[in-house]
């Protein structure tokens, strides 16, 4: 087996790994929110909130800032991502 493919495979096993512990995060903020916004059925997505799921490194920057921008993102962000 070629050192690239012993990469590749070590690459896809964490990447499994994180999904299942994204999964289990996104768990535990859905409960979280129920608790906090009991009357929402739904956060409205701000309009300058980037695309998700995220496409390349640009994105993911633009995100980082909206988030720095108020803590009502964040919440939207996370309310949005698990409803996709």
């Amino acid at each position: 087996m070629e050192a690239s493919e012993k990469v590749a495979r070590r690459n896809e096993v964490t990447l499994r790994e994180i999904s299942k512990k994204n999964d289990i995060i996104l768990l535990h903020t859905t409960k979280l929110l129920k608790k906090a916004l009991p009357g929402e059925k739904r956060i409205n997505v701000p309009s300058d909130m980037p695309k998700l799921p995220l496409d390349n490194k640009k994105m993911l920057n633009c995100l980082e800032k909206f988030l720095k921008t108020s803590k009502t993102n964040e919440v939207a962000v996370v309310s949005f991502s698990l409803s996709i």
